[in-house]
Order: C-alpha cells, then sequence, then structure tokens
C-alpha cells in the first residue's frame, strides 16, 4: 500500500543539470523521498564522479557538488 516516487540522488536544487538524468534517479517510498534534505555524502559525490567521467555532467556541475560534500 506505500506509493513510490522517483527521487534525485544528487539533488536537483544543487545541481540542475542533473534533473533528467536517468542515472541520477531511483524509485523510493514517497513518504521516505519526502524526509529527505539535499545534503551530499559519499554516495552523491561517487555518483557524480562518474556522471563527470562519462560525460553526462559539466566541471562547473561536479565542482559545485563537491563544494557540498560532507
Amino acid at each position: 500500500g506505500d506509493k513510490l516516487s522517483v527521487d534525485h540522488i544528487i539533488p536537483r536544487a544543487i545541481c540542475p543539470e542533473l534533473d533528467n538524468v536517468i542515472a541520477n534517479l531511483e524509485l523510493m517510498l514517497l513518504r521516505m523521498n519526502e524526509s529527505k534534505n539535499d545534503k551530499i555524502g559519499a554516495r552523491q559525490l561517487d555518483l557524480a564522479k562518474k556522471l563527470h567521467a562519462a560525460g553526462l555532467l559539466s566541471a562547473e556541475g561536479k565542482q559545485k557538488i563537491d563544494s557540498h560534500g560532507s
């Protein structure tokens, strides 16, 4: 009975250029997605590195994500 939603692994508030990149999306319970915040942790930093290497994230976008990292 739980509702699902699509979540941005790297928040679009921090990096809007990844808004529609499928590799940055995951299915999540709606209640969990609504309780998330815009933190950047090790998982997001690793994904940003991979997306940049694949040409899906600009150097400026990666730099912005890195500056928000914990």
